[in-house]
């Protein structure tokens, strides 16, 4: 008689307890997809945030050129024959950091969508030519910049990589640019490359 009062009892509260777990385990499972919506929710306001401060970085940039571009032909049939070719450099100058502009921009936006363009870079060549530009730069904005460009040719020269060459002219142009830009000026630049062994 005991045995058969217990019985029911013994079944409820194992009912319970499955009952308790599953909830549990529903819960749990409603948190975490809870947690996930809001952790993808945050990333992609995130995103957001960063895309619509790159284009307002982008605007900044482009319209300094452009700026410069305006002034410098602005008033052109005001000024004198020999005032010319001063203000010429000047607008050649602002074309092509707005070409180089323009050209990031594209490798930007193609980079979500396109593979990298992969070539043989010439890296030397590559740091030489943005190095010049930077020097053209700041010869155009009468800025005194004594830059010197050091590449390892003993005993071997600067290997050619396989690379994105636009992407990595960028990046060496930025370099350059920065360390012109915030360097006091007369003090001299120098520009250095060399080969380390991966490990």
């Amino acid at each position: 008689m005991t045995l058969t009062a217990t019985l029911p009892l013994l079944v409820l509260e194992t009912g319970t307890v499955l009952l308790a777990s599953a909830l549990v385990v529903v819960l749990v499972r409603w948190r975490l997809r809870v947690a996930g919506e809001r952790a993808r929710r945050q990333a992609q306001e995130e995103a957001w945030a960063q895309h619509q401060q790159f284009l307002r970085r982008l605007d900044h940039e482009l319209k300094n050129p452009l700026t410069a571009v305006r002034a410098a032909v602005a008033d052109l049939p005001q000024i004198m024959p020999a005032d010319l070719p001063a203000r010429a450099d000047v607008v050649d100058a602002q074309a092509r950091r707005m070409g180089r502009l323009v050209a990031d921009l594209r490798k930007l936006a193609d980079l979500e969508t396109l593979p990298l363009a992969l070539e043989d870079v010439d890296l030397a060549e590559t740091v030489q030519d943005a190095v010049q530009a930077v020097a053209e730069e700041a010869a155009s904005r009468n800025q005194a910049v004594r830059m010197r460009v050091d590449l390892p040719q003993v005993p071997w020269p600067l290997p050619h990589v396989r690379g994105d060459g636009d992407l990595l002219y960028s990046a060496i142009y930025n370099v350059v640019s920065n360390a012109a830009k915030y360097t006091s000026s007369g003090a001299p630049l120098r520009s250095e490359a060399g080969r380390r062994r991966a490990r």
